[in-house]
């Protein structure tokens, strides 16, 4: 049986756990580590944000991915692990040569690690689509080549509350902050050759959610009832505005909000509202 391996920087809700095995990063707290959405909850780790603090972070449990990778062994069961991307986390190359040394001395299955190129929403609307396929019995090969072709036409939209919290983690400069939070610059970013990076900036909340939406349209218009998914860092609020705005402007769209967990949210901050979507139909959908 092919199962789907992603690791805790992908957005999930309950529902999807049910279908996935998670691999969980560490966030690190006043210097103690936590297996993330394990051994801590992420509201403690957004309140700890709320208080100024910059929690930090690091790769994927090397314990936890033996673990998987045993029981894959021991049910005789193929895997695709879809990892964060390699531009933004050591963890697609520690898992890949995990992988490599553990297949070299249990030989019978097959276990493929898979870069992203993001993470989020985004892993979580291609693991979506992976889920979908493995349900309806396509191999791994053809479950490899969707993803591939999904990778390429995926569209990533989302705004920060506060772009202080960027400067605080290096991301932007200082006096691009300042500036920002004085003219109420919400920062609007994107993901490009597997790199968060800052697209513009635009004044105001409310525009920022709405540019969301408009952008979200113009990217799916060639397949307008698509799943997006919209990821919020402890935010509903702001999700259901956006889903809103979206539904507005796609009727015909099926949208999950999902919420962000500990890992990204202690490099985005409290606030990220985000949404995803797929430029054009997956091979797969096309029969």
């Amino acid at each position: 049986m092919l199962k789907l391996i992603v690791d805790s920087t992908c957005d999930m809700d309950e529902e999807m756990r049910k279908d996935i095995l998670v691999l969980p990063l560490s966030i690190i707290l006043d210097d103690i580590p936590y297996l993330d959405g394990i051994e801590i909850e992420t509201k403690r780790v957004y309140d700890y944000m709320r208080e100024g603090k910059i929690p930090k972070t690091s790769q994927i449990s090397y314990i936890r991915l033996m673990e998987i990778l045993n029981e894959l062994s021991a049910n005789k069961d193929d895997a695709i692990y879809l990892t964060f991307s390699t531009k933004m986390s050591g963890s697609h190359d520690l898992a890949r040569n995990t992988v490599r040394e553990f297949l070299e001395n249990n030989p019978g299955i097959r276990v493929e690690v898979v870069d992203s190129e993001g993470g989020s929403g985004g892993s979580s609307l291609l693991t979506l689509h992976i889920i979908e396929m493995i349900k309806n019995g396509l191999g791994i090969d053809e479950v490899l080549r969707n993803i591939e072709d999904m990778k390429k036409c995926i569209k990533y939209h989302f705004t920060l509350q506060d772009i202080a919290w960027l400067a605080k983690g290096g991301r932007v400069n200082s006096t691009l902050s300042t500036v920002g939070d004085m003219l109420d610059m919400k920062p609007y970013l994107t993901v490009r050759e597997g790199r968060i990076v800052v697209d513009r900036l635009v004044r105001g909340r409310k525009k920022a959610l709405r540019k969301i939406a408009d952008d979200i349209a113009v990217d799916a218009k060639a397949y307008p009832d698509q799943l997006i998914t919209i990821s919020h860092g402890d935010d509903p609020e702001s999700a259901l505005i956006l889903e809103k705005h979206i539904r507005e402007v796609l009727p015909q769209a099926k949208t999950r909000i999902l919420s962000i967990g500990s890992v990204l949210g202690a490099h985005i901050g409290v606030g990220g509202v985000a949404a995803f979507c797929l430029t054009r139909r997956p091979p797969y959908e096309e029969g």
